[in-house]
């Protein structure tokens, strides 16, 4: 039977190995040639948030702890609301507010985002719940879903599912599908696509641009809409400029509408009603609100 002490060596080896791994793993990879990563107290503390809601992740979906914010999208020409997309907030007992990048890459490596993206639309469902009673307009939304959720589960049944159970409306809710998600096993992805389409959902292209495959996606994949990614308009110079309207032609060629993400000036906003972009979204309407906020702050919108 070995001694206390050497259980102890083995366990201390143990977690040296795992400090080890995770400062490595804060290195960049095209720097860990040259690069030292250093485990601090700042490593320390996300490794114990990662791992906290890799636990909680249950927890966390049947307590509410993740809430539903709605981002608007707006239409350029009218000014009114189009839709909001739905985006999950989680609010921990213990840590508080989580941004997403705390939690959405630690569940996505561990393929279980697909809990977070089906709370996500089910919390949709109650909230139409809430507004049928007060008499309000349900609003559509965009919701996301991962090439994990589908390579993960039947997301398709889960879906239909909430679907069901709430009596959503199908020509109201629209799948968000990143554009990096269509990189690898396109034929399946091609596949998930026209599903959706069967079932009678829109699809949406997220962050495109954001790839080196747009123009192949464009052709192999039969969007409803595609939402430029916000990294034109943080650098809105001419060329950016000259991007942004050649991808709004080319969609309207193709019967396909336009989003730009990440609208945050006025300038911004008439640029793009004057190329001809069919919706807008960004903190100049609003960052992503609670319900309750949704029709405070955009009534004059609805």
């Amino acid at each position: 039977m070995p001694s206390k002490s050497s259980i102890d060596d083995a366990h201390r080896t143990t977690e040296l190995l795992n400090t080890i791994d995770r400062a490595a793993g804060a290195v960049p990879p095209f720097k860990k040639k040259e690069t030292v990563g250093i485990y601090d107290g700042e490593l320390a503390k996300a490794e114990e948030v990662r791992v906290h809601v890799l636990n909680t992740i249950d927890e966390a979906t049947k307590a509410d702890w993740l809430k539903n914010y709605y981002q608007p999208v707006i239409d350029i020409q009218s000014g009114k609301l189009h839709e909001c997309e739905a985006l999950s907030r989680w609010i921990d007992p213990q840590y508080g507010f989580l941004t997403p990048d705390k939690f959405i890459p630690v569940l996505e490596e561990n393929r279980t985002i697909y809990k977070v993206d089906l709370h996500n639309l089910e919390r949709y469902g109650k909230d139409t719940q809430e507004l049928r009673k007060k008499g309000k307009d349900i609003f559509p939304i965009s919701f996301n879903i991962s090439r994990t959720d589908l390579e993960t589960i039947d997301v398709f049944s889960a879906i239909e599912q909430i679907v069901n159970d709430y009596q959503l409306d199908r020509s109201k809710l629209h799948v968000e599908i990143t554009e990096s998600a269509l990189n690898d096993n396109s034929d399946a992805m091609i596949r998930a696509v026209n599903k959706f389409h069967e079932l009678g959902y829109e699809v949406w292209m997220d962050d495109f641009g954001s790839g080196y495959s747009s123009l192949n996606v464009l052709k192999d994949y039969h969007f409803d809409v595609i939402k430029i990614d916000m990294i034109f308009l943080r650098n809105f110079d001419e060329r950016s400029q000259e991007i942004i309207k050649s991808v709004c032609e080319m969609a309207k060629g193709l019967g396909i509408q336009t989003v730009c993400e990440g609208v945050e000036t006025q300038a911004e906003f008439d640029f793009l009603k004057e190329t001809g972009c069919d919706y807008a979204q960004g903190f100049l309407f609003s960052p992503p609100i609670p319900l309750k906020e949704v029709y405070s702050k955009l009534g004059q919108r609805m």
